[in-house]
């Protein structure tokens, strides 16, 4: 819960007060911020935390006594007010037993909001890296159309004077086709990045975004031994399960408290008051009023009841073993994952940087080879391998910069 009023807090304070709608330049920490407002889970979150927190009372859970008033009147002058009492002295300690499960499950709802939080915070950077990516990746593609083009244009003209031949002509046109076809889908896959970024962050369809800022490469290096630290004690998926397992053994708790005598006491005071014609007249009534109060303590216990109890309390146990192995199977699964991640993060950083250079040389091979093709030094087959081989460099490099910031 704390956690989550800073990251709240450090949104607000970077982003929430110039939030605007009508404009089309977003930033990253408008885009969480717009997203933390309008997200979906977060709003039921924090509902069903409100529920918890009505639930999480002693009022709820029996501690207070139950207090009734009645009143009564019938055709023969006969009436009657009373106020009864009820409270339950001693269960088993289910009450405070019961006080303690409300109170971690109101916590478990608290602990689903920042889950959430995250969730969405997650999602949000993500497809905004994604925006970027995208958009590079059409830079690349166009920079391609525009000299395939150039390229095809040039050969149409030569053509034209018989300074090329048709299949020459054919190949040009078919590297054009390819470029434009492949520029076209990138278009596409910019549109579908940024309609992807509309959904996790719960505004209209259809809404664009320009997109500002770079990408900042993590150069961040990690220790395994105090990422697994950071887990265990920061982890809130880990958390909302550790608090599982304390509802499971307060589960326990609450199967024996019911197994015990439960002792109550009752009190209350009744008025009644009669009103009856006698016989001889219609005028001669006799009124009666009478007030009694009472006190009385109950003590009851349950004989048999076919072992329901007894099996509720086995049920309860099994259920808190079950908590407890997930604990640890919660465990086993993100630590393989963290150092999965770990792994591929180092050795990603050193892939993206052989990938940086080899998109250097790509680039510097794709102007050479622009003007070696100009002055006729090298093929339009040898041209036209330089443009594949820097596109791929390129996709490659925006996919290793993803799967890094991943």
């Amino acid at each position: 819960m704390i956690m989550s009023k800073k990251i709240i807090l450090f949104l607000l304070i970077m982003g929430f007060s110039s939030v605007i709608y009508a404009q089309d330049k977003l930033t990253l920490e408008k885009a969480i911020s717009i997203g933390l407002q309008n997200n979906y889970g977060i709003a039921i979150s924090e509902q069903q935390s409100k529920v918890a927190e009505l639930n999480n009372s002693w009022g709820v859970v029996g501690a207070y006594p139950t207090i009734k008033g009645s009143a009564q009147l019938d055709f023969e002058g006969v009436a009657g007010a009373s106020v009864d009492a009820d409270w339950t002295i001693f269960h088993g300690y289910t009450i405070k037993t019961s006080k303690r499960i409300a109170q971690s499950k109101y916590s478990l709802a608290k602990n689903s909001e920042v889950i959430q939080i995250e969730n969405c915070i997650s999602d949000i950077v993500l497809v905004y890296y994604s925006c970027i990516i995208e958009e590079k990746l059409l830079d690349i593609t166009k920079t391609l159309y525009n000299l395939s083009k150039d390229r095809f244009d040039r050969a149409k003209a030569s053509a034209e004077i018989g300074g090329k031949t048709t299949y020459e002509l054919i190949q040009s046109e078919s590297a054009y086709l390819k470029d434009h076809q492949n520029m076209l889908m990138q278009e596409r896959s910019v549109k579908a990045a940024n309609d992807n970024l509309n959904l996790v962050m719960s505004v209209e369809v259809g809404k664009a975004w320009i997109i500002s800022g770079n990408i900042e490469m993590p150069s961040k290096d990690y220790v395994f031994g105090t990422l697994i630290d950071l887990m265990v004690n920061n982890n809130f998926t880990l958390k909302h399960q550790y608090i599982n397992y304390k509802v499971a053994e307060d589960e326990i708790d609450l199967a024996r408290g019911n197994m015990m005598p439960k002792l109550s006491v009752s009190t209350g005071l009744r008025y009644n008051y009669t009103s009856l014609y006698s016989d001889n007249s219609a005028y001669d009534r006799n009124s009666n009023h009478s007030l009694s109060p009472y006190a009385g303590v109950s003590l009851s216990a349950t004989i048999f009841d076919g072992q329901v109890k007894k099996r509720n309390l086995a049920i309860a146990k099994i259920q808190a073993d079950v908590e407890k192995i997930s604990i640890e199977q919660i465990k086993r699964e993100m630590t393989t994952l963290l150092m999965n991640q770990l792994d591929n993060y180092n050795y990603t950083r050193k892939i993206l940087a052989l990938s940086s250079r080899d998109l250097e040389v790509a680039e510097i091979n794709l102007k050479l080879s622009l003007e070696k093709f100009n002055n006729g030094s090298i093929s339009s087959f040898d041209y036209r391998r330089v443009h594949v081989e820097y596109l791929n460099a390129a996709i490659n490099h925006q996919q290793l910069i993803f799967s890094i910031i991943s």
